[in-house]
């Protein structure tokens, strides 16, 4: 990587809402949901990846980075592997190549993954400016940060995103999917 990549860390505050039970799985048995696999952007590019690998062991930490190619503000949704939608970042101002830690490994927070094992994924939402598709309504629960359980499903969320995104110009977002997997011992 270039050494003129600046890397910002999260402040603990900022993850202080985060339980691993919300993010990374859940004890509830639940069907797989579906996680589509959306790459879409025609300005701009968002990328991610997790850290070390897209496989989580249960029980270990799980980290992820992010940069964008442009200025974006960044929202960065969960889908578990229950099925459950949770937003872990709102309108986070980037700039290009800037490397986003989640979580920061300087907050010394550590999520760690619970069952069930399965697929899940991480949606990452850029926009050239702030953006909202959630009401109100939506919100379960918000912390720190933004962090919010939400009181949708994963083909409500969807939904939702694609119809805001149909009203705005093509030029002016970018969305990645991070596919995970979270594996039993």
């Amino acid at each position: 990587m270039s050494s003129s990549i600046r890397r910002r860390i999260f402040p603990l505050a900022t993850l202080a809402f985060v339980s691993a039970a919300t993010l990374i799985g859940s004890s509830a048995h639940a069907a797989p949901c579906v996680l589509p696999d959306v790459n879409e952007g025609r300005k701009f590019v968002t990328e991610a990846w997790a850290v070390p690998d897209a496989r989580f062991n249960v029980g270990e930490p799980f980290r992820i980075q992010m940069r964008v190619s442009t200025p974006a503000f960044l929202s960065l949704f969960h889908v578990s592997t229950s099925c459950k939608v949770t937003r872990l970042l709102r309108n986070f101002q980037m700039s290009p190549a800037e490397i986003v830690d989640f979580p920061s490994p300087a907050s010394g927070l550590q999520v760690v993954v619970k069952p069930p094992a399965g697929p899940e994924a991480f949606y990452l939402v850029s926009t050239r400016n702030q953006f909202e598709f959630l009401s109100g309504a939506d919100i379960l629960s918000e912390g720190a940060g933004g962090i919010a359980s939400l009181d949708l499903n994963p083909g409500q969320f969807h939904r939702r995103l694609n119809d805001a995104l149909g009203r705005v110009n093509p030029d002016d977002w970018s969305v990645m999917t991070l596919s995970t997997t979270v594996v039993a011992h």
